[in-house]
């Protein structure tokens, strides 16, 4: 009994996982511009995961706020702080 209930919940757990991996892939959030609130960029979640490890994202009043500028396509960005 305790062999098949650890098993459904294994299979359980890995379909949770993969769910919350797949969701977090293909999720985008709108990241503002700190000067101009008018524009914003729709960036994926690992991107933000990324850029929020090194001070790249602001979080003012529930709106995020990038704290660089996104308009540059040079590849990383230096850290801001």
């Amino acid at each position: 009994m305790d062999k098949t209930f650890n098993k459904y919940f294994a299979v359980f757990a890995l379909i949770l996982a993969l769910a919350f991996l797949a969701v977090g892939a293909l999720r985008t959030l709108k990241i503002h511009d700190i000067e101009t609130d008018l524009f914003f960029h729709e960036i994926p979640e690992r991107q933000i995961v990324i850029d929020a490890t090194f001070s790249g994202i602001v979080r003012k009043d529930g709106i995020l706020y990038s704290a660089y500028d996104r308009s540059i396509k040079q590849g990383r960005q230096s850290c801001p702080t």
